[in-house]
């Protein structure tokens, strides 16, 4: 069993904030000490889309000997608000995981198969030759993705795959599942590591209704 965590931008403060998307560094350092004070050995922190508060994210997990994983747009590399290959290289020294997050960060369900295989491909071969080691691990961007997507992934050489359904996750599923941390529900992290079942059941419900909507647009 392990609960997978996942942030996008981490800002410096409060002043910093555009987007329920951003999470200012003293959030994420409340929530990593509740995991790293608790009986939670099975806690796992993402971050999409390789925006420059990824370093910030890195440092601060650093601090307290945990890793995370941080899933990266490649053709977003060095642009302006994102994370360089210098900076990459930094995070993964840091003993950090370098995942991917597609090359574009297109709706999957919007496009055909060659172009999923490319977007797999393609950001694979990017981040494998940056940071001279097999990248194995891969997001859906936005969680969008159709059932066979993952079965591609895997054949392309990713071993471990996830989507941003929140729910408890299972080393067996062919996706791994993902609670999301954003500003309209900053503080939850004490109520997921905790196993709160209605709470989790509430989470759960409301990603089930998400995907749903998207499915019909």
């Amino acid at each position: 069993m392990s609960l997978n965590l996942m942030y996008h931008n981490i800002v410096l403060d409060d002043s910093k904030i555009e987007s329920e998307y951003d999470i200012t560094v003293r959030q994420l350092e409340n929530d990593i000490a509740i995991v790293s004070s608790s009986d939670s050995k099975y806690t796992t922190f993402t971050f999409d889309d390789g925006k420059k508060g990824s370093l910030i994210a890195a440092k601060m997990l650093k601090k307290y000997n945990m890793q995370g994983i941080f899933f990266i747009i490649t053709n977003k590399i060095s642009e302006p608000g994102y994370i360089d290959i210098k900076e990459i290289n930094e995070i993964h020294r840091m003993g950090h995981i370098i995942g991917s997050h597609s090359h574009t960060h297109p709706n999957f369900k919007k496009i055909s198969d060659d172009e999923v295989t490319f977007e797999l491909f393609r950001s694979k071969e990017i981040l494998d030759n940056l940071i001279s080691q097999k990248v194995t691990k891969f997001a859906f961007p936005g969680g969008q993705r159709k059932t066979h997507h993952s079965k591609i992934a895997l054949e392309l050489g990713y071993t471990e795959i996830y989507n941003s359904i929140e729910k408890i996750s299972y080393p067996k599923q062919v996706e791994q599942t993902r609670f999301h941390i954003r500003q309209s529900n900053r503080g939850c992290v004490k109520k997921i590591i905790m196993l709160q079942k209605s709470y989790l059941l509430k989470r759960y419900l409301r990603s089930v209704l998400v995907e749903m909507r998207s499915t019909l647009q």
